[in-house]
């Protein structure tokens, strides 16, 4: 999808650690606000602790910035959307395919989301590398899932395009461990309390929200929370709503493994019979 400018002037300055390898507690006392001013297509919204809870939805391509003092409106969840079947997006390509993976991403603020947007590339730390590698070698989608630490949501999604390591775009996170290509696909915050009631049994039964950076999701788990992010956008803006019916396999292209090696059935042979000499007659020599 094609990405335009953004302003950059909303993303946190705060500092710190590449990612968040503690798990998430939900904060009751967080609220995120619109970014002020006219932003880019494409932004998310920044932490602002005096502001009412707002959430941004949208393409990548196409996400529409509010102007300044406009409160963002919360859309519906799709288990409070009901209705008829017109108002569900259309069927997900990458998501209805049941070979699809997805991994829980931390980023420890919003500039580097915003850093990842901007350039398709995202670093991850080296205990992820070879997971995400394995993951891309067999799967025919990569789904990364980004939550900002202490955002109390999840932000979007994006698919990897590209193996670790394998980046040129090396000087966006330097420092941060080895960069990669990605695609950003959707853009909506999914407030954490809308997930509270999905658990990942690939984590103990925790809910989705407590996940370390790098977290891998069963299927039918990363798909629900995508498609309450799909739902979202497309409730925003139906009319301008991006499918992923023309998204291409960006991975699972590994040569096949190759059968075990098994000794071919031999042939059965009589038992030997150490020679005696007949009775009666002295043995020879």
């Amino acid at each position: 999808l094609r990405l335009k400018t953004m302003d950059l002037g909303f993303a946190a300055e705060a500092d710190g650690d590449w990612g968040d390898d503690e798990p998430l507690e939900e904060d009751a006392e967080e609220t995120i606000a619109c970014p002020s001013g006219e932003a880019g297509d494409g932004a998310i919204a920044a932490t602002n602790p005096d502001a009412s809870h707002a959430s941004r939805a949208g393409n990548v391509d196409d996400t529409k910035a509010s102007a300044t003092g406009t409160t963002c409106l919360a859309l519906p969840s799709p288990q409070q959307a009901g209705g008829p079947s017109e108002d569900a997006p259309p069927r997900s390509k990458i998501h209805s395919n049941p070979r699809t993976r997805y991994f829980v991403i931390k980023s420890n603020n919003h500039k580097n989301l915003v850093l990842s947007i901007e350039n398709n590339v995202w670093a991850t730390q080296r205990h992820n590398e070879e997971k995400l590698n394995e993951a891309l070698h067999n799967a025919p989608h990569v789904v990364l899932i980004f939550s900002v630490n202490c955002s109390g949501c999840f932000q979007g999604y994006a698919k990897m395009v590209g193996a670790v390591g394998a980046s040129t775009k090396t000087h966006v996170f330097q420092g941060y461990g080895r960069a990669f290509d990605v695609r950003w696909l959707r853009l909506d915050d999914l407030d954490f309390a809308e997930v509270a009631s999905i658990p990942n049994p690939w984590n103990e039964g925790k809910p989705v929200k407590v996940s370390r950076d790098g977290q891998e999701l069963p299927n039918d788990v990363g798909r629900k929370i995508c498609e309450m992010v799909d739902m979202r956008v497309y409730r925003g803006d139906p009319a301008g709503y991006a499918t992923d019916e023309h998204e291409v396999e960006t991975g699972g292209f590994g040569p096949a493994l190759a059968p075990p090696i098994t000794e071919p059935p031999q042939e059965a042979k009589p038992p030997t019979v150490p020679w005696a000499p007949p009775r009666g007659q002295p043995p020879p020599g």
